[in-house]
């Protein structure tokens, strides 16, 4: 998740957001402007621009949103709203369900990602962070920014600012993407142009620019938790995992300082590719901040794949859990695996770390499989053969709808 997280930060991954229809119109034209310029492009610095930038969007008691489209499809659009006197933002795409919603505040993504919320740290992260949900601002504050270029444009008859800069390309491919933003003379939004390296089509955003009070919006736009009473919870995704075949076990809805998250899923079986369906429990704190006590159970078909290597672990205990066995194993620390071939040093690890456990639970249609290897090795509270055991013997089939 964490990964995803970091990809979020770079500009790839707002600019993907703002919009993905491609378009062909240049950026501006090379007319003359309808009136006189009242900013001297000449005397600014790139440090200028992202400062002036930055003060447009920031308004006592203001609300900054900004609606990017495509100049080809006006449908492919989205919003952004930043609220920087709080350090907060939200962004969405426009006619789509909430099923596309990311709020950033502090150093934090909160999102709604195919109906499950998930709420991590951004590691790492710029300290413009919550500026950068506007696409223009992610570009302006982009790292490492080079061959940059100011100089005056003019969109649709008016006087811009315009910036040419090319940074390193954070997608698929090698190489560099050149972006052309063109800001008023206010330093707020007109439109910007990217052409990304390799066979991947530029697109060019147009953007609308609005400022209206805080309390005209409501009391949890900009709220995680408010967010997330609009997820759906895995209670279906259970039912679908039922429903083809599986045998579900689980801790129930709660397990000691543990609930069943939202991020719990089913992947369904795709015949394209021989994947096999597989249901993946996750239990976490209440608080969404913190990574652990962590616990997932993983269910597959029997004879799928496994994800645990038996041979790579320690037995030491097999009990009964319901009509099925367990067995129990232990994941030794890395200091405690045998050397392969040639490793090199090996970093002893803190005794007070642990080892890791897992359990397997094999019934006549399924292999269940239950992990602590998630989550910091030294927080997690089951990180000892009584503790993990207790857990164990605390496993049941399903037998209730989460809600």
């Amino acid at each position: 998740m964490n990964a995803y997280i970091r990809r979020l930060t770079t500009l790839a991954a707002f600019a993907a957001f703002a919009a993905i229809t491609i378009a062909t119109a240049a950026c501006g034209d090379d007319s003359r402007p309808a009136r006189a310029r009242t900013v001297d492009v000449d005397q600014l610095t790139f440090e200028d621009v992202q400062q002036r930038a930055l003060e447009a969007v920031r308004r006592e008691g203001q609300v900054y949103h900004v609606a990017v489209r495509s100049t080809r499809s006006p449908d492919d659009a989205s919003d952004a709203w930043l609220y920087l006197q709080e350090d907060v933002a939200r962004s969405q795409r426009r006619g789509v369900d909430d099923d596309d919603v990311r709020i950033v505040y502090g150093q934090r993504v909160a999102m709604v990602v195919r109906e499950r919320f998930y709420d991590a740290p951004c590691e790492p992260c710029s300290p413009h962070i919550v500026a950068m949900t506007a696409p223009h601002l992610g570009e302006l504050f982009a790292d490492d920014p080079r061959d940059i270029e100011i100089e005056e444009g003019v969109v649709d008859g008016e006087p811009t600012i315009r910036i040419r800069l090319t940074r390193e390309y954070g997608g698929d491919y090698t190489g560099d993407v050149d972006v052309t933003i063109d800001l008023d003379e206010s330093f707020l939004p007109v439109q910007m142009r990217q052409d990304p390296p390799g066979p991947l089509p530029g697109q060019t955003l147009a953007f609308e620019n609005e400022f209206a009070p805080r309390d005209t919006l409501a009391a949890g736009f900009f709220s995680p938790e408010a967010l997330r009473a609009l997820a759906g919870g895995p209670a279906a995704d259970i039912d679908a995992a039922l429903a083809d075949g599986l045998d579900v076990y689980w801790l129930g809805e709660t397990f000691e300082d543990m609930i069943l998250r939202d991020e719990s899923r089913y992947y369904m079986p795709d015949d394209s590719t021989d994947a096999q369906g597989r249901l993946v429990l996750s239990y976490g704190p209440t608080d969404l901040s913190q990574p652990a006590p962590c616990v997932s159970i993983e269910v597959a078909r029997a004879g799928a794949p496994a994800l645990i290597d038996r041979d790579a672990m320690q037995p030491f205990d097999t009990i009964a859990v319901g009509d099925a066995t367990a067995e129990l194993y232990r994941i030794p620390r890395p200091s405690n695996f045998p050397p392969q071939g040639d490793p090199g040093p090996i970093t002893p690890v803190p005794d007070d770390t642990g080892d890791q456990y897992a359990a397997v639970i094999e019934t006549g249609a399924s292999v269940i499989e239950v992990m602590t290897n998630c989550g910091p090795i030294g927080s997690n509270l089951y990180r000892t053969e009584e503790a993990f055991r207790r857990l164990s013997q605390s496993l049941r089939p399903y037998d209730g709808d989460p809600e």
